[in-house]
């Protein structure tokens, strides 16, 4: 694809991923909307080959697969999902903040109006519920991986148990509805038209696309993760009963 002359809208109308691009070199398409990718990067003092490598790997990219996930140990899995959950803190979430925060009320009425009064308050309760997460069941989860190996205080890892329960953690987080349906039902299920702007349609596709990515990261937590933390739980348990007995 030749990007060199072409206006940034364009490119971003044509594919809506480049704007996320774009924003990762400071470019923010609709700010130059007039400028063409060459004018753009010149002004950012970006090299074109650079950028377009990115731009063209994002063509190549395979849709995100988690299922080789399934053999590695708890730890690695652990690890993979405090990665995605830093991905989520630091790119995704302030990318798409930004886009709804430049969006222009007038441009849409009350559901622009009520998705940048929502968003913030969605994006802070979503952080908040992936650092509880890592505080609490992850922590707990690594400390029964641990101890199966024999590294643990007996006292600290029974409180521990008494106070956790991975059968608990699982059940509440298949019952938990989904965290992005207010915003889902919102936006009539990022419903666009034919008289949707451009960054309307990046807004929505993006919001969409994260939307998956959330349901793939639960996903990889009730199938993958908290299966293997029960078999460690109850290894665990097993292994008191054993020291109750012997005592």
């Amino acid at each position: 694809m030749n990007f060199d002359k072409r206006k940034l809208t364009d490119l971003v109308e044509e594919n809506y991923v480049y704007s996320s691009v774009l924003y990762y070199f400071g470019v923010d398409f609709y700010n130059y909307s007039e400028l063409t990718f060459n004018e753009a990067c010149s002004n950012h003092g970006l090299k074109p080959e650079v950028v377009i490598s990115t731009l063209e790997a994002l063509n190549k990219h395979e849709v995100e697969q988690d299922l080789y996930l399934v053999p590695l140990p708890v730890d690695l899995i652990i690890a993979y999902l405090k990665h995605k959950h830093y991905l989520f803190i630091k790119q995704t979430l302030p990318y798409l903040a930004k886009l709804v925060d430049h969006y222009p009320v007038s441009a849409n009425s009350e559901v622009i109006t009520d998705l940048k009064l929502i968003f913030p308050v969605f994006v802070e309760d979503c952080i908040h519920h992936m650092f509880e997460k890592e505080d609490k069941i992850f922590k707990y989860i690594s400390a029964l991986d641990r101890a199966v190996t024999g590294r643990y205080n007996i006292s600290q890892l029974y409180l521990a148990m008494e106070t956790h329960s991975i059968a608990a953690y699982a059940a509440d987080h298949k019952a938990a509805y989904n965290v992005m349906s207010g915003i889902k039902t919102l936006t009539s299920n990022y419903a666009v038209s034919a008289k949707s702007t451009i960054l309307q349609n990046v807004i929505y596709a993006e919001l969409q696309a994260f939307d998956n990515k959330l349901i793939i990261h639960s996903q990889v937590e009730n199938d993958v993760l908290y299966p293997k933390a029960l078999l460690l739980e109850n290894q665990v348990k097993k292994h008191f009963q054993e020291l109750i007995k012997l005592n």
